[in-house]
């Protein structure tokens, strides 16, 4: 039975995570924690540093079997290798193939091999609907996801406590074709079980599974709500109300979609009433969105922030915040929000316009020309809005110069 593919690449942007680390020895000075600066991992694979690379995840990995590491630096440290914008040249995907060539035993190597290889099989298919993109198109995909399971069957082959791979296998079933994949899904779930009976990132995944879109129920989900309570126990209680926040931003997204932003606004209330310290950060996103639609730029502002601390890989956030900083005037702030936006998202006229804007406004004169220009190229339309800042610009410069964009854009992140 075929089901309407949604791109639901949620795996780096759904799990939620506040809950603070325990206090543990480590015996290593490189390892890597959540307080690296945004790029930090990226620039570890860039770099080819590969065995510093694999010896802090495989750390990273032990704490959190032991639970002596919190999910935040549990996801940070096996994810955010690579951003959405990456897809767009082979530069990352050549690191990888180097890295599992000269290691083609590591676990680690295989698994971010086959996570890029499903990735990239949703950039080539384009679109988010169905009926936006041909049975062509699907075919690539589908390849790709094949490709992708098999590299992550491996790492777990070679690596059966790679807790990350049981969560990515669970997202892969869930996109395939294979008439079986809610028994796949059920598998991968018991599997990663056994291992680790409470992987909050094993569990997102395996909720995300069961969402209405996906032929599952609120009804199921908070059945698995129910279950979670009885898992996550102690100082990793507030983890069971991450997981029902899942359900209320499901709730919240038709009813954006729908244009039904009052009754948006009252679920996201509710939810944060409902757990005011262990709210799910992607509710903080939302309401973000909505304080936007209405113009409320300051509160938007906030719980943006408020999102993006605990989410610092989530694209949509600095999106919002990004234009609401724009409002405020607040130039450095939106400049900041709109390079993530693009790197950790795809290029789009809008992105590049606003970024356009806050180079404009902080006197960067080229990099503003740069924007600009290539927002036009994407969209014709937005000459209206680009014309007056190019004309202003050249008042201020004769010959203004387009720059390579990934090297502008990266130029802010390099370690």
């Amino acid at each position: 039975m075929e089901k309407t593919k949604l791109n639901i690449v949620l795996l780096l942007g759904c799990i939620a995570l506040c809950f603070c680390v325990q206090s543990c020895s480590i015996d290593s000075d490189d390892y890597i924690d959540s307080s690296k600066p945004f790029g930090f991992y990226r620039s570890l694979l860039m770099g080819e540093k590969f065995d510093l690379l694999e010896r802090n995840q495989r750390k990273l990995n032990e704490l959190h079997l032991n639970d002596r590491i919190d999910s935040t630096d549990y996801f940070s440290g096996m994810s955010n290798l690579w951003y959405k914008s990456d897809y767009d040249t082979e530069v990352i995907y050549g690191k990888l193939k180097k890295w599992v060539a000269e290691n083609p035993q590591s676990a680690y190597a295989n698994y971010h091999l086959g996570q890029y290889l499903y990735g990239y099989g949703f950039h080539l298919r384009g679109g988010k609907y169905r009926n936006e993109t041909s049975n062509e198109k699907y075919e690539i995909l589908w390849s790709y996801i094949e490709k992708a399971e098999i590299k992550i069957e491996k790492a777990l082959q070679i690596d059966s406590n790679l807790m990350i791979a049981y969560s990515a296998l669970i997202y892969i079933y869930r996109n395939g074709v294979a008439p079986e994949y809610d028994i796949l899904v059920e598998n991968v779930f018991r599997r990663a079980r056994e291992i680790k009976d409470n992987d909050y990132t094993v569990w997102v995944a395996y909720m995300e599974s069961k969402l209405p879109r996906w032929g599952g129920s609120y009804q199921v989900m908070k059945k698995i709500h129910m279950e979670s309570k009885s898992v996550f126990s102690g100082r990793s209680a507030r983890y069971a109300d991450y997981l029902e926040g899942i359900i209320y931003i499901d709730e919240v997204n038709l009813l954006w979609k729908a244009k039904n932003n009052d009754a948006a606004l009252e679920v996201v209330d509710k939810a944060i009433g409902k757990y005011p310290i262990t709210v799910h950060p992607r509710l903080y996103y939302y309401k973000a969105v909505l304080l936007k639609e209405n113009k409320e730029y300051e509160p938007c502002s906030k719980f943006a922030h408020k999102a993006i601390e605990s989410l610092p890989y989530y694209k949509p956030s600095y999106s919002s915040n990004g234009f609401c900083q724009i409002k405020l005037k607040n130039w450095l702030n939106a400049n900041d929000s709109y390079i993530k936006s693009i790197l950790l998202g795809t290029k789009t006229a809008y992105g590049l316009y606003y970024l356009g804007v806050s180079y404009l406004e902080l006197g960067n004169i080229d990099a503003a020309y740069t924007c600009f220009k290539l927002s036009e190229k994407l969209d014709a339309s937005y000459i209206k809005y680009t014309k007056r800042h190019i004309e202003k610009l050249k008042k201020q410069k004769v010959e203004l110069k387009i720059l390579p964009l990934e090297a502008l854009l990266h130029s802010a992140y390099k370690h």
